[in-house]
């Protein structure tokens, strides 16, 4: 199986984008979780979660995704879904009828915080 594939772009202003790209499986989601855990604990404004580029995703990943999001929540610290409004990521979090806990965008562009270019226009992953 392949890897979860993971970046982190941090940008002046104190917000984050962690792009994820690949798997995210119940053997694969633990680096994710890594990532999303290290970056609330650095205390951004905001942290979005790129998951463009993921290719299938389970009832783990979608733990992951609540934990971070609760965590969040519960730290004052802005949290939004990039690229998660279609796909198995918006059909995961449908079925699971969790898609109205998190703040879903469609692009970088749309989040409500504007974060600085420059940044992909394509997954990195």
């Amino acid at each position: 199986m392949d890897p979860v594939r993971l970046q982190v772009q941090r940008f002046p202003g104190n917000a984050s984008v962690v792009h994820v790209g690949g798997p995210l499986l119940s053997d694969t989601t633990a680096p994710m979780r890594h990532v999303l855990d290290a970056e609330l604990l650095r205390g951004p404004e905001s942290l979005a979660v790129n998951l463009a580029g993921v290719t299938d995703i389970d009832s783990a990943g979608i733990d992951a995704l609540t934990a971070a999001a609760t965590q969040a929540g519960e730290s004052d610290i802005g949290f939004c879904l990039v690229g998660a409004h279609r796909g198995p990521v918006a059909s995961a979090l449908s079925a699971a009828r969790l898609t109205e806990l998190f703040e879903i965008v469609p692009t970088l562009d749309d989040i409500a915080t504007p974060i600085p270019r420059p940044w992909p226009d394509s997954p990195l992953l």
